[in-house]
């Protein structure tokens, strides 16, 4: 920094727009503690290092704008390691939500006999019982069988999202992960807003009801104009492969109706909406097992109320 700027650097930083900034430093820098600095050792550099760094850096970011509804509810969070607790006690502080930790799965099991919990986050490694059995264990007990539940891993495989969702929950998020995100992943599935009392009885709706927003839109696709523009897109595909599957099931022609889900499935996927893939994924498995035609007629009820709700927005 002496180098670029000169002595007076951390005057001249202050006329810099920048959320941090990263600064190599040898083994006797000082922590700089007047301005938003991130001390990088380079004696020796580490391969990982600057990785570690910026995973650490966005971590602990508090980027919620001003202009976002806190969360509004409680919910249950299972979790083994106590640094992680104390984080997540520390988030859910701030985006407005009461939290509830546990430590293990069969903890969490009491926890929601117990309590009235709005969402289930969990860790998807722990001892005893872990975040996939735990789903697992959850979606056999009727009066938990909407429940929201996210896990979240620092295994980012696509095998471990498969094994979550096919576990039984509604979504993953990966660690190292911003508030933002935390945020945004709550958001679609808990109130905004505490004097709103309108609660979703629709056993069928309730795991979709994020991709009905524009807030899971702007998370994929970045903006508001390229977010609407590509939500008007995928509804209108959506309202003619829906009417094309109707075509098919009004006239038993049950080939053409497997063949139109799994079409259907190639575009819901690409949406990166966990519960709205493992609803098409389930139902194309039924319908091939079973040529059970309810579950197609539900489902394409449900995705009829989507496209409603989407144009709503767009």
């Amino acid at each position: 920094m002496v180098e670029l700027l000169g002595e007076q650097w951390r005057a001249k930083k202050a006329g810099i727009s920048a959320k941090y900034t990263i600064v190599p430093s040898s083994r006797n820098t000082q922590q700089v503690n007047d301005c938003n600095c991130h001390l990088l050792p380079i004696e020796p550099l580490y391969p990982d290092s600057l990785r570690e760094l910026l995973n650490n850096i966005h971590t602990t970011l508090d980027i919620i704008s001003p202009d976002k509804a806190h969360l509004y509810g409680q919910i249950l969070i299972a979790e083994d390691n106590k640094t992680n607790q104390l984080l997540l006690e520390k988030q859910c502080q701030k985006l407005g939500i009461k939290a509830v930790m546990v430590e293990d799965g069969l903890a969490a099991l009491r926890a929601l006999e117990e309590g009235d919990f709005d969402l289930l986050l969990t860790d998807c490694h722990m001892p005893h019982l872990d975040g996939f059995k735990l789903a697992e264990q959850i979606r056999t007990i009727e009066k938990f069988q909407n429940l929201p539940i996210i896990g979240f891993t620092a295994d980012d495989s696509k095998t471990c999202l498969n094994k979550a969702l096919s576990s039984g929950m509604n979504s993953v998020l990966f660690k190292p992960y911003k508030l933002n995100e935390l945020y945004n992943r709550l958001a679609e599935f808990i109130d905004l807003n505490k004097d709103d009392e309108n609660i979703i009885t629709d056993s069928k709706n309730v795991s979709l009801q994020g991709i009905k927003d524009i807030q899971h839109w702007l998370n994929v696709f970045g903006n508001e104009s390229d977010a609407k523009m590509l939500a008007e897109v995928f509804i209108n595909s959506l309202q003619d492969d829906l009417s094309t599957l109707e075509g098919h099931l009004n006239s038993d022609e049950l080939d053409k109706v497997s063949a139109a889900i799994h079409k259907l499935k190639g575009a819901l996927v690409m949406l990166q909406y966990p519960p709205i893939s493992k609803l098409i994924v389930d139902t194309e498995k039924t319908f091939i097992d079973n040529h059970d035609t309810a579950i197609v007629i539900d489902l394409i009820t449900e995705l009829k109320d989507v496209i409603v709700q989407i144009r709503a927005w767009v």
